[in-house]
Parts: C-alpha cells; structure tokens; sequence
C-alpha cells in the first residue's frame, strides 16, 4: 500500500535476484526514470507519510490502546 511499483518505487519478489539484477540495471541505465521514481517517493513521504516522530507516536498509541483493551 505505500510502495507503488513503477511509481514511487520498485517491488521484487523475494529470493529472486536475477530480477533485482535485471531492475537495478535498468534504473542505472535510465537516468529519467530514476529521477520520476525519486520525485514521487520524495512527495509520498513528504505529503502523504508526514512527520515520522509524529507517525510512531500515534502508532504506539494505538497499539497501546490495543493491548489495555
């Protein structure tokens, strides 16, 4: 949910490394996709992800919650 392949980052399956391979490859040679992928996974954090000491604190607060109820 917060990782979009393609998007605002790339997605591998696990224990597969010639697609790790294969996709770092193919971000060193395409300079412009890199920087798009950047671009939106920078504007992800920044705008939709927020601060992250304010996030961990209302995370633990739910799970706190969670736990007393």
């Amino acid at each position: 949910e917060i990782i979009k392949n393609g998007f605002n980052g790339i997605l591998i399956p696990p224990k597969q490394p010639q697609t790790l391979a294969k996709e770092l490859l193919l971000l060193l040679n395409d300079q412009e996709k890199r920087s798009i992928i950047g671009k939106n996974a920078r504007n992800f954090i920044v705008n939709e992800w927020g601060n992250f000491a304010q996030n961990s604190a209302k995370l633990y607060q739910k799970m706190e919650e969670a736990l007393t109820n």
